[in-house]
């Protein structure tokens, strides 16, 4: 299933690209591909917390992070995707939803310098 959040910020591509990357370094995603500056693929979890665990967070769970600059702004697309047959519940997309929030809020108050 999939879970899918779209937001804009201003500022230069590499430079959200790369706070992107450090925002997520200190999560539990770990990073499994890179395009510079456009696409981020990241990882958590696995097969058995896919199949035997309800917290998403321990769920085998992808996340691709794709930019794209217009003007002034970046836009920033997160499309979570979990694996093994497991559906996405409410609870599981207030997760995400608050992931992206944290992230948006990062990227609009630390400084693009």
């Amino acid at each position: 299933m999939q879970f899918s959040r779209t937001f804009k910020v201003r500022g230069n591509i590499w430079k959200v690209f790369e706070l992107t990357t450090e925002f997520f370094s200190k999560t539990s995603f770990h990073v499994e591909n890179i395009i510079k500056p456009e696409l981020l693929f990241l990882s958590r979890g696995n097969i058995f917390g896919s199949l035997l665990d309800f917290d998403i967070q321990k769920v085998r769970t992808e996340l691709k992070i794709s930019f794209s600059q217009k003007e002034e702004e970046v836009h920033v697309q997160c499309v979570y995707e979990t694996r093994y047959g497991r559906l996405i519940t409410s609870i599981d997309k207030a997760v995400f939803e608050n992931e992206v929030g944290v992230l948006k809020i990062f990227l609009t108050t630390v400084p693009h310098e």
